[in-house]
């Protein structure tokens, strides 16, 4: 009938330990010549601040598709953050398992503590 509709974030693999892949998203247009894609930029959730952010550490993707994620829900407050030097020790978390998942912070934010 060709019928099918897929919604997907090739950007996020959040979901990797229960075998999600990504790149089915990555290939679902190869693999759907036909098929009609829509970008879903808009965000109703986070702030404009949030969303540079965002947008920062995923125009850095080699692969996918390139978004530019927007809101019209303002600036927000900004973003405050700390390095981490030392290896962390997690301690007794059961909303992550006991681990700590990851820690990531954009080269653009700490150029930008530099200038101040």
């Amino acid at each position: 009938y060709h019928n099918i509709f897929v919604v997907g974030d090739a950007n996020q693999s959040i979901y990797s330990w229960r075998n999600a892949d990504y790149r089915n998203i990555l290939n679902f247009e190869k693999d759907y010549k036909n098929a009609k894609v829509f970008l879903l930029e808009e965000n109703y959730r986070s702030t404009n601040t949030i969303l540079k952010a965002a947008n920062s550490v995923i125009k850095n993707n080699s692969e996918g598709t390139k978004l530019n994620l927007w809101t019209s829900s303002g600036d927000g407050e900004k973003i405050e953050y700390n390095t981490v030097t030392k290896q962390l020790k997690a301690t007794n978390d059961n909303s992550q398992g006991g681990r700590v998942q990851s820690i990531f912070i954009p080269q653009e934010f700490q150029k930008d503590k530099n200038k101040k």
